[in-house]
């Protein structure tokens, strides 16, 4: 028996996954932040798959939960990123901790996560895909798509959205790493502030001033070092300002939208 022809539509659909994750890889080299990644991607996704919201959840190790970091709808939704659930009651949390990927078709006969499905069925979702984040090096979270219909999410989407996981958590892990040495660099740079106020007072105070020169002397060194942590709060005010400015509108909902979305 001779193995089966592949048909047209196959060919097509296959041709539009491998473009679809060639145009992911790249906007995984333009973006830096999640946010903008994430709507970049939700963009890209949506000729292939039927979704009205992308969400990023990472686990948090100090608090022990599930955390949502990035939340792109097509429709208008009032769930805020920073959103905390404990993993056992988080679909994000399962394919956290199970590392699989979790479908479920109809939300309606879902019983489990009491705490996040009422919401979800409260913004219209019916059904809903969530897929680990993991690098070699860590277990990161998870992305997770929803939908305002039922049984959208079938295997072939699964292995591609599995493909798009995998660049993701690549990336995800990538902007932590960087955010991790920037704040590493900003506790060195307050240290070396430290020691520099403590030298200069220590110099000052050796060099026999008069009392009245003396507290002059130690104000200034003390005003000098003040400026010079001011200058850096400003810059990361406008590192942070300029990631909020490319971090662009949610899209125009799509025909036949007619409910909001979120998962933790």
């Amino acid at each position: 028996m001779g193995d089966q022809p592949i048909s047209c539509d196959t060919t097509e659909s296959l041709g539009l996954q491998c473009q679809a994750l060639l145009e992911v890889s790249e906007s995984i080299a333009e973006h830096r932040d999640l946010a903008g990644l994430f709507h970049d991607l939700a963009e890209r996704l949506h000729r292939l798959v039927s979704f009205e919201f992308l969400s990023l959840v990472l686990y948090d190790p100090v608090r022990k939960v599930m955390r949502l970091h990035v939340l792109e709808s097509s429709v208008p939704t009032t769930i805020q990123p920073g959103n905390e659930l404990p993993v056992a009651e988080s679909p994000g949390g399962w394919a956290w901790e199970t590392q699989q990927p979790l479908v479920v078709n109809d939300l309606e006969e879902e019983a489990r996560f009491p705490q996040i499905v009422p919401v979800l069925r409260q913004h219209g979702v019916k059904s809903f895909c969530v897929l680990p984040l993991t690098t070699a090096q860590r277990r990161l979270g998870a992305m997770a798509f929803g939908s305002t219909e039922t049984c959208v999410y079938d295997d072939d989407q699964l292995r591609f959205l599995g493909q798009v996981a995998r660049q993701v958590a690549v990336a995800v892990d990538n902007v932590l790493n960087y955010q991790d040495a920037q704040a590493y660099q900003r506790q060195l740079a307050r240290e070396r502030d430290r020691l520099r106020l403590l030298l200069e007072v220590n110099n000052t105070m050796v060099s026999n001033l008069e009392p009245r020169q003396l507290f002059e002397a130690i104000s200034a060194c003390v005003r000098r070092v003040e400026q010079r942590l001011h200058q850096r709060s400003a810059l990361r005010e406008r590192d942070r300002a300029n990631a909020a400015v490319g971090h662009r509108l949610p899209p125009e909902p799509r025909s036949g939208a007619t409910g909001n979305g979120s998962a933790g």
